[in-house]
């Protein structure tokens, strides 16, 4: 057998976009492509970090996310960590960041 006789891997169909208004979309050379989507209902919401690895593998994680002195704090709804968060957005001389992880990592500006 050659290899132009091997199939191609099939391509993942694109996901549906979550539910909720798309916050924050940021490539970063470490995490790939980050997407934040959040739906807000009154002082809290409930969301998706959708994450594409350089290699193109899709994940989502569940959120729940709160704001706490003018920056959106969105957790896994799996975790109960008070120091390590799924996603944190700030606002910084008009421009929106999110970091993901704990508080070492760095910031990436949304586009």
């Amino acid at each position: 057998m050659t290899s132009a006789e091997v199939a191609p891997a099939p391509k993942e169909a694109p996901r549906p976009a979550p539910k909720g208004v798309l916050v924050c979309k940021a490539n970063s050379v470490q995490e790939g492509s980050i997407e934040v989507w959040l739906d807000w209902k009154g002082t809290s919401a409930t969301g998706t970090l959708r994450r594409r690895t350089l290699a193109g593998d899709v994940s989502d994680t569940e959120l729940t996310a709160g704001k706490m002195r003018g920056t959106i704090v969105a957790d896994d709804v799996h975790s109960q960590d008070l120091v390590v968060h799924a996603a944190m957005l700030h606002d910084h001389k008009g421009r929106q960041y999110v970091r993901l992880g704990d508080w070492k990592q760095g910031w990436t500006p949304c586009e």
